[in-house]
């Protein structure tokens, strides 16, 4: 009897554990399921042949979606598509299942679908669910409503007039209980442009931008409030008339929704423009400035958000830096007009990124037979968000890895991985940076963390990853590929920092800090340090008047062996600096030279 018993166990056991990791051929018009196994015949061979590409297992945190073949993911801002309410989480993505046309030329298979979990993200419906029935439509931005007291929500964006035409309507779409799948859409008149995106403002209303006068020198942009109890549109309010050809449009709306806030990227001079409206939207008073220096050229990446029941507005953006010569000036920036007396402060730049820090191998893998995503720069894509409490900001964002593909004709591209920083005052200053993604071989992009449901050490997020870098849907001459969307829910501090390098996980005898080498140095030096137990370490630079001139840990959590950091001198004059290590109880100094 015992064995019996013993045998049926481990019949179970075996049963269950080939539940979580089975093989499952899909076709292409499947649900991806999280244990989803697809091989992929490509028959599309417009210019280029593409290889065949065979993706074995959906990786961890992946949200049932149908097969997509979408891979690019923004019409220039991060899109809102997620959105957490207690253990509620909601996803929304492009979905693309037809590999014979990526969209945009002519034929738009692209809709936009969403899935739900009522348990925090442990389970997800058995299928997502589509917005736009049998009409093409691109870019989610969703946020929770209630109508008629049933919970529900509303997504914003681009309707096709036709699957056949380019011409699209900026529209809202309403699904009529959540978890249904049953949309009404509702378009704004066809003189406006093709990209509505809104924020919620009330309980019965969300308000967007929308430029109009597509492809005229003097775009204007329109602020256009949608009710969704009444379904109705409102007359637009001019904000701006003169635009520089651009569609790149970023708002957002105050907690109270007295505020509004409307930015777009200059195409012609590379700056951000913005508007602000104190009475609902009713009125519009700018321009604001918003860019930085000229040097750093703002690029069409960014994100906006209002501090949770508060009037200050807050952006995050890219700059548009180059491969061949200026990766100082490739950055993420944070703008807000009461910090910094109205000057970005530095989220990310080459010097808090070890790939980028050292001069050699970053020139050297961007090497002219190299590129990145469609409209990315080695910093691209922020997504800024809040704790719900408003304690602490949030900015994810995407970072160039050294890693490329290996594609038998044409370009090859840089995978991308996933940072995150982390200010608790108001922006002013930002933490080191920690990797959300740090997966050689695999492209991770285009994260967006929920504007809801954050707290003051976790955050909900989602991106789409695949093992093919570079664009598809642009013609980039990459492959193919399944595009999955991942979310998950994370302790910021369990996130590995991005500065401390593990040189060797030997226990050593003690703590210790060595001397920087070189030294004396110019621009970059190295700071190693070991470490006999697992240990919060603090590394901070000091000038030799004792003024605190960089930090390059923050109780940052590191392993047992021997660590190392990278410093840059690029923006400091010649001269005595110090640095300190803490670590557990031990601290000690050091002096360094840099000599220009």
């Amino acid at each position: 009897m015992l064995k019996i018993f013993q045998t049926l166990c481990l019949l179970f056991l075996v049963t269950a554990l080939f539940a979580q990791d089975r093989s499952v051929v899909t076709k292409k018009v499947g649900i991806q399921k999280l244990d989803n196994c697809e091989t992929v015949i490509n028959s599309f061979q417009p210019l280029f042949n593409h290889p065949t590409l065979h993706n074995r297992f959906a990786p961890a945190g992946t949200v049932p979606f149908p097969i997509n073949y979408n891979d690019y993911a923004t019409n220039g801002n991060n899109m809102r598509k997620l959105f957490v309410l207690g253990d509620t989480v909601v996803v929304a993505q492009d979905i693309n299942g037809d590999n014979t046309n990526p969209p945009p030329p002519i034929v738009y298979p692209s809709r936009v679908q969403y899935n739900v979990s009522y348990n925090g993200g442990l389970t997800w419906l058995t299928d997502a669910l589509n917005t736009g029935g049998s009409t093409a439509n691109r870019w989610p931005n969703i946020f929770p409503i209630y109508v008629s007291g049933l919970r529900t929500l509303i997504s914003t964006g681009r309707l096709y007039i036709t699957n056949t035409s380019t011409a699209g309507q900026g529209t809202a779409f309403v699904e009529q209980l959540l978890g249904l799948g049953s949309f009404n859409f509702y378009s704004l008149p066809t003189r406006f442009y093709r990209d509505y995106f809104g924020y919620i403002k009330n309980s019965t209303t969300i308000g967007g931008v929308i430029p109009a006068g597509t492809g005229a020198a003097t775009d204007s942009l329109f602020y256009a409030e949608f009710n969704f109890v009444t379904n109705t549109f409102s007359t637009p309010v001019l904000i701006a008339p003169a635009m520089n050809t651009s569609y790149r449009t970023y708002s957002a709306i105050s907690s109270d929704g007295q505020r509004v806030f409307a930015a777009w990227h200059d195409q012609v001079a590379y700056v951000l423009n913005a508007y602000e409206s104190t009475n609902g939207g009713a009125s519009f008073t700018g321009p604001i400035a918003v860019g930085p220096a000229t040097q750093d050229s703002a690029w069409l990446m960014a994100d906006v958000v209002y501090k949770p029941n508060s009037t200050q507005r807050c952006m995050a953006f890219s700059t548009l830096g180059s491969y061949d010569g200026y990766r100082s000036r490739s950055k993420i920036l944070f703008w807000s007009p009461t910090i910094n007396g109205g000057n970005p402060t530095v989220i990310a730049d080459f010097t808090k990124y070890p790939f980028m820090l050292d001069s050699v191998a970053f020139f050297t893998a961007f090497d002219n037979t190299t590129d990145v995503q469609y409209s990315f720069r080695p910093f691209s894509v922020p997504s800024l968000s809040w704790s719900d409490d408003g304690t602490v900001l949030y900015c994810a964002f995407n970072a160039v890895q050294p890693d490329t593909s290996t594609y038998s004709t044409g370009t090859n591209y840089h995978f991308q991985d996933i940072l995150i920083s982390k200010s608790l005052d108001n922006g002013a200053t930002w933490s080191p940076l920690r990797y959300v993604t740090h997966t050689a071989k695999v492209d991770e992009l285009y994260p967006s963390v929920s504007k809801t449901g954050n707290t003051s050490t976790t955050f909900n997020i989602t991106w789409n990853q695949s093992n093919s870098p570079g664009s598809y849907t642009f013609t980039q001459n990459a492959p193919i590929d399944t595009t999955y969307t991942i979310f998950k829910k994370l302790v910021f501090s369990d996130l590995p920092p991005v500065g401390i390098t593990n040189i060797s996980s030997q226990v050593p005898t003690s703590y210790s800090l060595m001397q920087n080498y070189p030294n004396p140095f110019n621009p970059t030096t190295t700071i190693r340090f070991t470490l006999p137990k697992a240990s919060l370490v603090t590394i901070k630079v000091y000038n030799i008047a004792g003024q605190l001139v960089e930090i390059l840990a923050n109780n940052e959590s590191a392993s047992i062996g021997t660590k190392e950091v990278k410093f840059s001198g690029e923006n400091l004059s010649s001269g005595i600096y110090f640095y300190t290590l803490e670590a557990g109880n031990f601290k000690e100094t050091k002096k360094m030279m840099l000599i220009k």
